[in-house]
């Protein structure tokens, strides 16, 4: 009853073209049942997102210099980062600051490779949900990762490429 109420939300909110207010409420319920089955089927999405992140760019794997701990880490913050956006948490956007700020030292980063990496997140979560997975639920996920992107495009522009760190946002 919860994904019928949700997607009856979802196609209002889709009308409009945003999902905003009440909607992001109903985008983390719908995110959540999302996950129900892929947990019910007790599968690990950390080593299917990597094993297809490196299918699709196997130049990046060199990059991750301690998978045992970064692969488990990066798919923890990238879910934590989605759902707590979908929840309007007002954190994000400097923990996103944050956290680019952090991969700055591993180089610099292509923009557009946080937005691949979201992609094949979600990617992800739809095959291993398998039959579970609906519509609705790969609607909200990719709605919440572009808003997730246009974060990260926004906060792109506010740190500072020198040495000295970052400068404050512009509103």
């Amino acid at each position: 009853m919860l994904f019928l109420k949700r997607t009856i939300a979802l196609r209002i909110s889709k009308r409009n073209g945003v999902l905003a207010g009440e909607d992001i409420v109903s985008a983390y319920d719908i995110m959540m049942e999302s996950l129900e089955g892929i947990a019910l089927a007790d599968i690990d999405v950390v080593p299917l997102f990597f094993e297809k992140l490196y299918e699709r760019y196997p130049a990046e794997k060199p990059n991750f210099l301690n998978p045992e701990h970064s692969h488990g880490a990066m798919a923890n913050e990238m879910m934590t980062m989605l759902l707590a956006l979908a929840q309007g948490e007002d954190w994000v956007p400097t923990m996103m600051r944050i956290q680019q700020f952090t991969h700055r030292s591993f180089g610099d980063i292509a923009i557009e490779r946080y937005g691949q990496a979201l992609e094949t997140l979600v990617d992800t979560l739809g095959d291993a949900a398998g039959a579970h997975w609906q519509p609705a639920y790969e609607a909200v996920w990719r709605a919440q990762t572009a808003r997730l992107f246009q974060i990260i495009k926004e906060n792109s522009f506010a740190i500072d490429r020198s040495p000295s760190g970052a400068k404050p946002l512009e509103r």
